[in-house]
């Protein structure tokens, strides 16, 4: 970077790993003006890049002070900054609005370079990244710049957001650490360099002794170097750091290793040509973890925490449910939170997220599967989804904490069953911990001492104790606040924010609202806090606190708040800041906020609007969410955090009864329903707008358009009963309109519905429909989509190989002048499968191949799970079993991931018949049983019909002739039922 023309810019260096160092010119800078000079530095180095508000840089560091004077502090600051770095004070840019860190060569930031080197190992393709030597050597080259915490011994006493915001970088970049080094060491093992993993997992544990799967690594690696001695020594060491870390024992499986070593069971390996050195299974990369940040004010509880702790050792090889009792703020959430901090680092698998007040079940399970790699939304139902999940978390060391649970039958479906789980429940109810057969730990009121500690903490020391007065003052407040956290630490801020305010005269305004507001003892306390607050904010602020409402508890976006009230966002992001600091509303993460569920509802009883006024603020709020789905297009991942509130938009619009928003809320979101998955909310969105559209006069069109749709959705999901009932209605609408375009493409999903159950004479009806239209308005996409699908009936009703072959090769020139690369995969599995029937089983695997590579390439985990399924069938063809079996194995691993039930008993039916060939009949009678079981409940009778074939052909081969015959005549009467003549004349020939 070249200040001016001629003159090279300085070099800065900012290191913030294992400390807070700075080098300008490679001169070591010692100097700080202060502590916030440090700390603004350090914060523009980590964000170097991102251009900084003033106002934010100013509500972060001084929160506690009044706008202009944090403003004109960080200016002061910014200034001696500026001085303190020298030659290279022009790295920092500024406007009179924003600052920032130039981002180009001469920069060096240790947490930059050790992020983008982690970037890079994601994105290195190879076939084994655990043998890859090139990710190996990245992954050294980045786990060096790990020096330690994040800011180790950093801190800024009177700033609880820059805090807030330091323990969230030093966890995460923590735990990228810990993947970092974990994987190192994995990959020097499988590339049979013991020595250098040693070293690796040595270092990790001087970062983390009590990370308990290094030193099971290092348990293994070195018993199988054949020092067993030094290995159960380690042992030793991991019980001292559990101990004194975490107050727990070892895991049951670092128990069994332990043992497997003591008896010798762990055989030396030797370093030789062909050899490899046992990997041990560590955690993953990207274990989620999706508690809130760590509250910033914690005392108290002790009792709580060491119930918990015995709990834990004295139930082990048990799923444990733990249910957090008590009223409305007394501090369950924080005390809930706290736990999955502390005991995170005892669970390998993570620890899960979910409330039940604030988020939908279903969308609790998906979230959950995706954080696994996992994706359920082709389950349609709730006890399948539900099912799916609990299976995926069987084998898991996961912590699972369920929030604001106030109906049993809610939290039921989230509730996973392993052994390994532990799950912690929050709720005002004891009964509901009862129904959920959890262990009930009351949280009551803290103790007067802790109640003092809070205030002390966020108040100050000299405060409270300045004189006589205050002190009993300071008792007195905690006395009229029931000691309640919320309710204390609400009042506490408020203090904070009104430095010239005795103790003494915010306990006699509590005493005199409490006798104002005349309520119950359960809700007096917190309320009579809130009052308080609210009280004294100005009237933009409690404008801005009642418009908070419209979200219910969810997390926003600032620019969706600023857009409700009408207001620039600069303002309203400075009067949330003000809102923090008064602990009115909290961060959730880097870009968004939530209230806590009692301030929603204290919110929602001070929107003292006209009927009008909330009307017009509701409707911004549709209105900017429609602006924002036309924004964000297809850049998904922008969508998955607001799906909650999205939801809650749609459920508004339909309320208020506003057609026309709730069509084109409809429109915008349907590309990103199908490709997410979402059919579930896509199904009900379309319900409210079919609704929508009848409202409206000549709608008819746009009903065809949603039933269409919606039928879709339904038969993405396997549901033929409600899909065909739409499809046909839209088709009925489209014949009213004569448009053809829309009579095609209802008569194609329905050629392909009866295709998936066996109707062949059905979809051929529907497919010449669509042709006598195609013959007068050609289409190049509806027609590779008819030739597609009469080949699919060519080639299953009869294996007429040539027709399929001939209308194939059509199908696909179609495709390809839409650039329908969905279709043309479509295509080359189905020329496998034709060239398999063949014979010609090298053809076969060149074209599943090619289909493979671009399923991979367009990232269409379905598209691949079937091919791979295709795959399969060849190599059975040619009787390589081993490879047939571990082909559908990874098939049915994705398909399982995405909820596809239909192509998962497909594959099913597959594994069946490789163990049948390998005559363990047993095993492929659980496999056929499980594949009928899908069929069955999809009502896929021609799946069904061959399912029931397969086994009669088990039963028979095991000798249970009753059995047998009960299943072909199964076989026998859905074969007559459809009128296939081709299976017919199969089941008369293998049981005459």
């Amino acid at each position: 970077m070249n200040n001016k023309e001629g003159e090279t810019e300085s070099l800065l260096e900012v290191h913030c790993l294992g400390g807070f160092r700075v080098w300008v010119d490679k001169r070591p800078l010692t100097h700080f003006y202060s502590q916030k000079t440090r700390a603004l530095l350090a914060y523009l180095s980590v964000t170097v890049g991102q251009t900084q508000e003033r106002s934010r840089l100013a509500g972060l560091l001084w929160p506690d002070y009044a706008e202009e004077r944090a403003r004109r502090n960080l200016s002061q600051t910014l200034t001696a900054l500026r001085k303190d770095l020298g030659p290279a004070a022009t790295w920092v840019q500024s406007s009179t609005r924003t600052i920032s860190l130039a981002n180009e060569a001469g920069l060096a930031v240790d947490v930059v370079g050790f992020e983008r080197g982690l970037t890079a190992v994601r994105r290195h393709h190879h076939p084994d990244p655990l043998t890859c030597p090139t990710c190996t050597e990245m992954l050294q080259k980045t786990a060096v710049l790990y020096q330690g915490a994040f800011l180790d011994q950093f801190a800024v006493g009177d700033s609880s957001l820059f805090e807030n915001w330091l323990v969230a970088q030093r966890e995460q970049l923590a735990q990228q650490a810990i993947d970092a080094m974990t994987r190192l060491s994995n990959s020097y093992a499988a590339q049979q360099q013991p020595e250098a993993a040693l070293e690796t997992t040595q270092r990790l544990l001087s970062f983390f002794p009590w990370l308990e799967s290094a030193h099971c690594q290092r348990m293994l690696l070195l018993a199988q170097q054949g020092q067993r001695a030094q290995a159960l020594a380690q042992y030793d060491l991991l019980c001292n750091a559990l101990m004194a870390e975490l107050g727990v024992g070892p895991a049951p499986e670092t128990d069994a290793l332990y043992d497997r070593i003591l008896a010798g069971e762990i055989e030396r390996v030797e370093k030789r040509g062909g050899g490899k050195t046992a990997v041990f299974s560590a955690p993953q990369p990207n274990i989620p973890f999706h508690a809130p940040p760590l509250p910033p004010h914690f005392v108290g509880r002790e009792a709580e925490l060491q119930r918990i702790q015995h709990i834990l050792q004295t139930h082990r090889q048990q799923a444990i449910y733990i249910a957090i009792a008590g009223m409305g703020g007394v501090g369950k959430t924080t005390f809930a939170t706290y736990v999955a901090h502390q005991l995170k680092p005892r669970f390998a698998d993570g620890v899960l997220w979910g409330n039940n007040k604030t988020s939908d079940v279903f969308n609790t399970l998906e979230l959950w599967a995706r954080a696994y790699g996992n994706d359920f939304n082709g389950i349609s139902d709730l006890d399948s989804k539900a099912i799916a999940v609990r299976d995926m978390l069987a084998d898991k060391h996961v912590l699972v904490v369920i929030d604001n649970v106030e109906d049993a039958a809610l939290a039921r479906p989230l509730l996973p069953h392993g052994e390994r789980t532990v799950t912690l429940i929050t709720t005002r109810n004891l009964d509901v911990a009862a129904a959920l057969n959890a262990t009930p730990i009351s949280l009551t009121e803290l103790e007067p001492t802790a109640s003092q500690q809070l205030l002390r903490q966020i108040v100050g020391e000299a405060r409270l104790m300045a004189t006589p007065d205050e002190i009993v003052a300071a008792a007195k407040i905690g006395q009229l606040l029931h000691h309640l956290p919320l309710a204390v630490e609400i009042a506490a801020k408020r203090l904070l924010s009104r430095p010239r305010m005795r103790l003494a005269d915010l306990a006699q305004r509590l005493e005199d609202m409490q006798q104002r507001l005349g309520l119950e003892i359960g809700d007096l306390a917190v309320r009579t806090s809130f009052q308080v607050s609210w009280e004294g904010l100005s009237a933009a602020s409690k404008q801005i606190f009642a418009a908070l409402s419209h979200f219910a508890g969810r997390p926003f976006l600032p620019q969706a708040l600023a857009a409700v009230i009408n207001q620039a966002l600069w303002k309203t992001e400075d009067a949330l800041y003000t809102l923090a600091t008064l602990s009115l509303v909290a961060e959730d993460g880097e870009k968004r906020y939530r209230q806590h569920p009692l301030l929603a509802d204290f919110a929602t009883e001070k929107l003292a609007q006209s009927e009008k006024e909330q009307y017009e603020q509701q409707q911004r709020l549709i209105a900017y969410y429609l602006a924002f789905i036309q924004e964000v297009g297809t850049d998904y991942e922008q969508l998955e955090p607001e799906w909650e509130q999205i939801t809650a938009v749609i459920h508004l619009a339909h309320q208020l009864q506003l057609p026309t928003q709730l069509l084109a809320l409809a429109d915008g979101l349907t590309p990103a329903w199908v490709a997410r998955g979402h059919y579930n909310q896509a199904r009900q969105a379309y319900r409210f707008a079919l609704e929508a559209a009848q409202t409206l006069g000549d709608a008819t069109q746009k009903e065809a358009l949603i039933l269409l749709r919606w039928g879709l959705a339904c038969l993405e999901q396997n549901d033929y009963e409600s899909a065909e009932t739409h499809l046909t209605q839209s088709l009925k609408h489209y014949y009213m309109l004569e448009e053809e375009d829309g009579l095609v493409q209802t008569q194609t999903h329905l050629a392909r519905m009866a295709i998936e159950r066996g109707q062949y004479d059905k979809a051929t009806d529907w497919l010449n429909n669509c042709k006598a239209i195609l013959n007068i308005s050609p289409n190049t996409q509806g027609l590779g989509d008819i030739l597609f699908y009469e080949a699919s009936i060519a080639f299953a009703d009869g294996f007429r190989l040539d027709d399929a072959d001939t209308l194939l090769a059509e199908a696909v020139s179609y495709y390809e002048v839409a650039k329908n690369y969905s279709g043309k995969i479509d295509v080359l599995r189905m020329q496998a499968d034709i060239a398999a029937k063949r014979g010609d089983y090298a053809q076969a695997e060149i074209l599943a191949s090619v289909a493979i590579k671009i399923s991979a390439e367009i990232q269409d985990q379905t598209q691949l799970a079937t091919n791979l399924s295709a795959l399969t069938t060849i190599y059975l063809g040619q009787g390589k079993l081993d490879q047939g079996l571990a082909i559908a194995q990874e098939s049915l691993s994705i398909l399982r991931r995405t909820g596809r039930k239909r192509i998962e008993g497909l594959v099913l039916r597959q594994l069946s018949v490789i163990y049948k060939r390998k005559g363990n009949y047993e095993k492929a009678l659980t496999f056929m049983k499980q594949s009928l079981s899908i069929f069955l409940s999809h009502d896929l009778v021609l799946s069904q019909a061959f399912s029931y074939l397969g086994l009669a052909q088990l039963y028979r081969l095991m000798d249970k002739a009753e059995a047998a015959e009960k299943a072909k005549q199964a076989a026998y009467q859905l074969a007559i039922q459809l009128d296939n003549q081709s299976l017919l004349n199969r089941i008369q020939q293998e049981f005459p």
